[in-house]
């Protein structure tokens, strides 16, 4: 494994006994192999550990980090402050990408190194079971703060349909351990702040619907965008 360009790829993972296995499965298969696998299991009170442990047995690659429940934010920053590559990329236990995901993704970065530090994906939806709901997202450049607030192009990158430059995460800070639903919000809008979330037109990530999604909890849906509406008022005034 070459440290340069190196992605590590990060994912927290709680209860996803169901899904855990395909998730690491698609990173596994990618077409772009210098990277390194981070998962921190977040006090997992279902199968997830023990597939997780079986996973590293046949994968000696896989790096486990097991710690006590405290939310999908602070196991990102863990993975993230254990992570030693040139590129970051977040995928969530229950989602999959394709196997080209990461040399698409990579690919930009790469050849736009003077000016690209992020780059995003289109998404496709999948149900319970991985079928393809035939239900598509697509992706538009976010160019600054303002298009992440005002949902102006229409969708504001998913986690694990981007990859960033190690440096600029360094840069505008980790994830805010006080949220949850909106954490994606908040993380991307202090990305759009300093760069551009530069728009890949080909589907690549796949983004699960199921009935235990953090999205679902309207009410903390409320509350988390409340304090980052609040916490981009702040940064627009400083830009």
């Amino acid at each position: 494994m070459s440290q340069e360009n190196l992605v590590s790829v990060i994912i927290p993972a709680y209860n996803a006994g169901p899904y855990i296995e395909e998730t690491v499965h698609s990173v596994l298969q990618q077409t772009y192999t210098n990277f390194e696998l981070i998962i921190v299991n977040d006090g997992s009170t279902d199968n997830t550990l023990e597939q997780l442990e079986l996973l590293k047995e046949k994968h000696s690659m896989l790096q486990l980090i097991t710690k006590t429940n405290s939310g999908v934010c602070d196991s990102r920053n863990m993975g993230f402050n254990g992570a030693k590559g040139e590129y970051i990329t977040f995928l969530d236990a229950d989602d999959t990408w394709d196997p080209s995901f990461l040399t698409n993704c990579i690919s930009v970065l790469q050849n736009d190194e003077n000016t690209v530090n992020a780059v995003y994906t289109e998404v496709e939806l999948i149900n319970e079971k991985s079928k393809k709901l035939d239900q598509f997202i697509a992706a538009n450049t976010i160019w600054n703060a303002s298009d992440v607030l005002s949902w102006k192009i229409g969708y504001v990158a998913s986690m694990g349909s981007a990859v960033y430059r190690k440096s600029i995460v360094d840069k505008v800070g980790l994830f805010d351990n006080r949220l949850s639903t909106a954490a994606d919000q908040d993380f991307h809008l202090r990305i759009a702040a300093e760069t551009p979330i530069v728009a890949i037109a080909k589907v690549l990530f796949y983004y699960r619907i199921h009935a235990n999604n953090m999205h679902q909890n309207i009410d903390v849906m409320e509350k988390d965008h409340l304090l980052v509406f609040q916490k981009a008022k702040l940064t627009l005034m400083t830009l």
